[in-house]
């Protein structure tokens, strides 16, 4: 399985700003550099956790913005969905 390699950047987190959380799917150890980046600020993305809002609708808004090749996001949400929608989450 190919690896997924990213970084979400949180801004406006209460009591630090700034956050940067390194993610590596199917990888030894996160990744320095990220083959794409999503921004969001902290609360559009605890709204999209609590199910207010979801990613298409925050993407589409401008308030979810991604930069590098996210192809592979997109199928792995597009995955993750169908199997939420079939209760397989």
């Amino acid at each position: 399985t190919d690896s997924l390699l990213f970084h979400v950047i949180v801004e406006d987190a209460p009591d630090v700003g700034t956050v940067t959380v390194r993610i590596g799917l199917n990888a030894p150890e996160p990744p320095a550099e990220p083959k794409f980046t999503a921004t969001i600020k902290f609360d559009d993305l605890e709204a999209a956790r609590s199910g207010d809002i979801n990613p298409q609708m925050l993407f589409m808004g401008g308030k979810l913005r991604m930069a590098g090749d996210y192809s592979r996001a997109l199928q792995l949400a597009m995955q993750l969905m169908q199997k939420a929608q079939a209760g397989q989450l």
